[in-house]
């Protein structure tokens, strides 16, 4: 099989990547593995569970205040000098 080397990478994305994979009880090779399978063959969207996925970001975040044009221009332009 072939293999792969990979030279300079950061520490801080190869620690992510090291915590990436713990999460989904891989292999750090595993995981880069399954990333890049990932972003290379594509995943064929499932539009209701992402459906489901966005109800349940809803509920969980449904007693935050309601973000306005307003609220988001005054914090863009807060943040110019």
């Amino acid at each position: 099989m072939p293999s792969l080397t990979i030279k300079n990478m950061p520490k801080d994305l190869h620690a992510r990547l090291k915590d990436r994979a713990r999460r989904h009880n891989r292999s750090l090779n595993g995981e880069i593995l399954e990333i890049l399978d990932g972003v290379l063959r594509g995943r064929p969207l499932d539009p209701e569970a992402l459906l489901q996925r966005i109800a349940r970001l809803r509920e969980r975040t449904a007693h935050w205040p309601k973000l306005t044009d307003e609220m988001l221009d005054a914090a863009r332009d807060r943040g110019r000098v």
